[in-house]
């Protein structure tokens, strides 16, 4: 999709309002432009890059409490 397809974008961050998890996230901060710099996919990626590094962090904490390697 090309960044200046404006009304696709539209359509889609409707859609990513009624979903949940990191999507939903997304286009909240997405539209708060105080949160992100730069263009939708930029800041998508990002956002999935923040989830990541909290999910491994997540892991490497339950693996220091539990033992587990997993």
């Amino acid at each position: 999709m090309q960044d200046c397809d404006y009304v696709s974008f539209l359509n889609m961050s409707r859609l990513f309002k009624r979903s949940n998890g990191i999507l939903k996230d997304f286009i909240n901060q997405w539209n708060n432009l105080t949160v992100f710099d730069g263009d939708f996919w930029d800041c998508l990626e990002r956002c999935i890059a923040e989830r990541i590094n909290k999910l491994r962090s997540r892991e490497a904490l339950n693996s220091l409490t539990t033992g587990s390697k997993e």
